[in-house]
């Protein structure tokens, strides 16, 4: 995951780093169980509570820091895993901006995407790809399930036609 991220914040330095908040929820979830007991009603009150800090507040990520710490030293060291995990990525769990400014905070839309445009295509049984044919299969696909293939095959044709390849 941290080749992932250093990929992208270097290849989109303007773009803004966000960790899918369901995942970020599962993991809070996780930790509050090892302390108080996986299924305890204080469990799940209490990651109701700082799944909303973490989604409304604009410092909510630094109060679910906080009270991921107090669990760690009160109740249960193997909180510091899920503590660490938030700290390092702090920078990337500002959701109440995010959705100030209309910023996806979910993955679920690009793992759907992925599963039509990629896997339904690109997996089938006895298939072998390379990587330019994978790339025109992939690039011509999204162009059809996105409603804009006429209007790229219409610069691909002239393009292909003044290149005297033909």
């Amino acid at each position: 995951a941290q080749d992932n991220w250093r990929f992208l914040e270097t290849a989109f330095p303007q773009a803004t780093p966000i960790l899918d908040f369901y995942h970020c929820a599962e993991h809070l979830k996780s930790a509050l169980d090892a302390a108080y007991g996986e299924g305890h009603h204080r469990a799940h009150r209490r990651w109701q509570a700082l799944r909303e800090t973490l989604l409304f507040e604009t410092d909510g990520v630094d109060k679910v820091i906080a009270s991921l710490d107090y669990l760690r030293r009160a109740y249960e060291p193997s909180v510091a895993g899920t503590l660490r995990y938030f700290r390092n990525n702090r920078h990337r769990m500002r959701y109440a901006d995010c959705r100030a400014r209309n910023l996806m905070i979910g993955s679920g839309l690009v793992e759907a995407t992925n599963k039509v445009l990629v896997t339904s295509r690109m997996k089938g049984s006895g298939m072998i790809w390379g990587h330019s044919g994978g790339q025109a299969i992939l690039t011509l696909r999204s162009l059809e399930l996105s409603g804009r293939f006429n209007p790229a095959w219409n610069i691909l044709c002239d393009h292909w036609q003044r290149s005297g390849l033909h």
